[in-house]
């Protein structure tokens, strides 16, 4: 089995994530992980589509920081409002 391994002979925690949805790309939980490392790396707008992914198979699934946050990182704020409302209906 091929390891995909980054600095000490390790995975990295985003290639490990990728990796675990390679293996089960319906785990709601994956997929938020994923969404939650790409928010942290500032990657906003792949941070979004994770995020929209995960919305679309679960609508209650409010784990990691989802629509709202990027979207307040983004400076967009009435459409974070927006989300946060909709995720608390």
């Amino acid at each position: 089995m091929r390891c995909i391994c980054g600095g000490a002979g390790r995975p990295t925690r985003r290639e490990g994530s990728r990796r675990a949805r390679d293996l089960d790309p319906f785990d709601p939980v994956i997929n938020d992980l994923l969404g939650v490392e790409l928010y942290y790396a500032r990657r906003y707008d792949d941070a979004l589509r994770q995020s929209a992914e995960v919305w679309k198979c679960i609508r209650t699934w409010a784990c990691g920081p989802g629509h709202g946050a990027v979207y307040e990182q983004k400076k967009m704020f009435a459409e974070a409002f927006a989300q946060y409302h909709q995720s608390i209906a």
